[in-house]
């Protein structure tokens, strides 16, 4: 069974360690359009390219992306560790 990534609490986990944070989303509205086409997986939404556009201004120089693709589980517990 799938349970959807608890953005809130890795959202809390990441500022503790100093990371600023933004939300994305991909093209795919829902989890059902990314398991029939995963090719809008791969892109940002609308939205989201504004936003990082937006945010682009302030110049990183590296950008990680956690995404919960296909296991939110993994995502949760090895993201953090792993930054």
């Amino acid at each position: 069974m799938h349970h959807p990534l608890d953005v809130d609490a890795l959202h809390e986990q990441l500022c503790a360690q100093q990371f600023s944070t933004l939300d994305v989303h991909s093209a795919a509205p829902d989890r059902d359009h990314y398991l029939r086409r995963p090719d809008f997986g791969r892109r940002l939404s609308d939205e989201s390219r504004e936003a990082l556009t937006q945010r682009a201004i302030e110049s990183p120089e590296v950008v990680f992306v956690i995404g919960d693709g296909l296991s939110a589980f993994a995502a949760s517990k090895q993201s953090i560790p792993l930054l």
